[in-house]
C-alpha cells in the first residue's frame, strides 16, 4: 500500500528508535526525498544527518510562513517525539497519509491521528521499503525548501547564543544550545526531564559531536535520573555528561553517593533555577497568588556542599567561557564531578519570548 500510494511531499519523523535504524532511516529519506524531523532522542538529533531538519520545531513556531507548509504523508517511526508543536501539527494540520512504525505493540499515538499503524523493526522496515520502491519523481523543492529555512534558523541561532562567553550565563536556552556544540565526543549524552530534554529539543545545535543522546521518559518523571545515568554509563561502559535540573537531583540527591567512585565516570551538569522551571512557562504562572508556593516550589539551596560530601569535584561557573573550563577539566580528569549552573526561572520566559520574537523577524522582514 505505501510504495503504490508513495506521496511525493512528506515527512520522515524519528523518535526514539535503535541504534541500528538510523542509518536505513536515513538512506530511506534519501531515497523518498523527504526532509528528516530528528527527535533529540533518536540519535539524529546531533552531528551530521543526511536530510534531517535540525530545527523543525523552531520552524513550526506560530507566524512564520514554514508553521503552514503542509505535508501530503507523515511516517512516524520509533516512540513519540518530544516537541509539543509537532505533536500540535499532527493534531491540527494530519497529513493525508499518516503511519506509525513501532517494533511493538503498545499504542503510542497521542493525538489520535494516525490510521495506519505498521509493528515491524525499524530498520528491516526501511530496508525492505528501500529494495521495494522504484526511483520516486520526488518534489525536490519540497525537502530544499525545508533546508533554506533550516539553515536561516541555525545562522540566526548562533548569532543569537554565540554572544560573548565571558557574559553571564543567562539562561538554560544558552546552556543547551552550548552544550550541544562542546560536549565530549567520547561522552553520552543523559537529558533529565522536564526542561533539560526540551531545551536541548529545541535548541540544541546540529553542529556538534554526534553522541548517543539517552534520556529516562515516562510516568516517573524526575526521579531516579541519576542512578539512571550511572547505570547507562556501567552498562554502555561509556563516560556520560548528565544534564539534569535541581529538583530532579533533589529526588535522587542519595545516588551521588554511587558516583565518586564511578567508572566510566558521570558528570552532572547541573541546571539549578531553584524550583520547577518548567512551569513558568505555563499560564499558571501568571496565577501569581498560587504559583510559588504550588508550582515553582522555590528553594534557596545549592549542592556544594552535597558534592563535598559524597567526595566528588565542585565547580560552580557563571559564565560560558568559566563553564567551558569546568568542564573540560572535569572530562581531562575522567572522573565523576558535579558543575553547578545558576539561571533565574523568569529570565528562560524572557529569553525564550526574545529569541521567537528575532526568529519571527528572520522570516517577515
Amino acid at each position: 500500500e505505501l510504495r503504490q500510494n508513495l506521496p511525493k511531499r512528506g515527512i520522515l519523523s524519528v523518535g526514539r528508535i535503535p541504534p541500528d535504524a538510523r542509518l536505513p532511516v536515513q538512506e530511506l529519506a534519501q531515497r523518498l526525498g523527504w526532509p528528516i524531523f530528528a527527535d533529540t532522542t533518536s540519535g539524529l538529533r546531533l552531528g551530521p544527518c543526511e536530510n534531517r531538519i535540525t530545527h523543525f520545531d523552531q520552524l513550526l513556531l506560530d507566524g512564520l510562513p514554514s508553521a503552514s507548509w503542509q505535508a501530503d504523508a507523515i511516517w512516524h517511526l520509533g516512540f513519540p517525539p518530544t516537541s509539543k508543536r509537532w505533536l500540535s501539527y499532527w493534531e491540527q494540520t494530519p497529513a493525508p497519509q499518516m503511519v506509525w512504525i513501532a517494533n511493538h505493540s503498545e499504542r503510542h499515538d497521542p493525538v489520535q491521528r494516525f490510521r495506519l499503524r505498521i509493528e515491524a523493526d525499524s530498520s528491516l522496515f526501511c530496508k525492505t521499503l528501500i529494495s521495494a520502491l522504484p526511483m520516486p519523481s520526488t518534489d525536490s523543492n519540497w525537502l530544499q525548501q525545508w533546508q533554506n529555512a533550516d539553515v536561516q534558523v541555525a545562522k540566526r541561532m548562533e548569532t543569537h547564543f554565540g554572544v560573548n562567553d565571558a557574559e553571564p550565563i543567562t539562561s538554560e536556552l544558552h546552556l543547551a544550545h552550548w552544550l550541544t556544540r562542546q560536549i565530549a565526543p567520547e561522552h553520552a549524552l543523559f537529558l533529565g526531564n522536564s526542561l533539560p530534554v526540551r531545551m536541548v529539543d529545541f535548541y540544541g545545535s546540529g553542529s556538534g559531536p554526534e553522541v548517543p543522546v539517552v534520556a529516562n521518559r515516562g510516568a516517573s518523571g524526575i526521579d531516579g535520573l541519576v542512578s539512571s545515568a550511572l547505570g547507562y554509563a556501567q552498562g554502555a561502559q561509556q563516560p556520560v555528561t548528565l544534564l539534569i535540573g535541581d529538583l530532579s537531583l533533589l529526588h535522587d540527591l542519595n545516588s551521588l553517593s554511587g558516583l565518586a567512585q564511578a567508572d566510566p565516570p558521570v558528570i552532572v551538569l547541573l541546571i539549578n533555577n531553584h524550583g520547577g522551571g518548567i512551569f513558568s512557562f505555563l499560564p499558571v504562572a501568571q496565577q501569581e497568588d498560587v504559583f510559588e508556593r504550588c508550582f515553582g516550589t522555590p528553594h534557596e539551596l545549592d549542592f556544594r556542599h552535597a558534592a563535598k560530601l559524597f567526595g566528588l569535584d565542585y565547580e560552580a561557573p557563571d559564565s560560558l567561557q568559566s563553564l567551558s573550563r569546568a568542564y573540560k577539566s572535569a572530562v581531562a580528569r575522567k572522573r565523576s564531578a558535579l558543575i553547578e549552573v545558576v539561571t533565574d526561572r523568569k529570565a528562560n520566559v524572557r529569553e525564550q519570548q526574545h529569541w521567537q520574537e528575532r526568529l519571527r523577524s528572520t522570516f517577515t522582514h
